[in-house]
């Protein structure tokens, strides 16, 4: 069984210079949400053994607000997800190499590629509400988990994924 963390990254600063996105950081919502939700992995589950995170400072800061500490924690910041076409991020995916004991692998990039790979990785079986969640919106700090049967990155496939759970800021603050 192979566990994806889908996360949008949070909250970024409006009042950013447009002309620097990049470099854009989180507001200060922003860094609540990542803490609501690094707190709720805490608290439930599952840990990533590794992370591709964007370089974008706004994603960068989005890990760290999150705060998970494990010894596993494996984090890869890569400049190809600022900008990532769903086809390019299944490809980094089913490239971790198959040596590689990462059984939960978790992604911090940006809309809409983020809500495109949730949609076409989902297939049946799925948690209704969860799935009516990512339906409705993939706002900023949003987070899905799905799960994969079999032991190899390099065999996933669209459709066949399990979405188990779908996070978000206002799902956490009703509590």
């Amino acid at each position: 069984m192979k566990t994806l963390l889908l996360m949008r990254h949070a909250t970024a600063d409006r009042g950013w210079p447009s002309f620097d996105d990049f470099n854009r950081p989180l507001s200060a919502e922003g860094q609540r949400e990542a803490k609501g939700i690094g707190q709720h992995l805490k608290s439930y589950g599952p840990t990533p053994d590794r992370i591709f995170c964007s370089q974008a400072r706004r994603a960068r800061e989005t890990w760290e607000s999150l705060a998970l500490e494990t010894a596993q924690n494996r984090i890869d910041y890569q400049e190809s997800l600022y900008s990532a076409s769903p086809a390019s991020l299944l490809n980094l995916i089913r490239e971790v190499d198959a040596k590689d004991p990462t059984d939960c692998l978790m992604i911090i990039a940006h809309n809409p590629t983020i809500e495109v790979m949730i949609g076409g990785l989902v297939g049946t079986g799925s948690d209704e509400t969860a799935l009516q969640r990512a339906r409705a919106e993939v706002a900023p700090a949003s987070l899905a988990v799905l799960e994969f049967e079999g032991s190899s990155w390099s065999r996933l496939n669209p459709a066949e994924g399990r979405l188990v759970a779908f996070l978000g800021p206002a799902f956490l603050a009703r509590g």
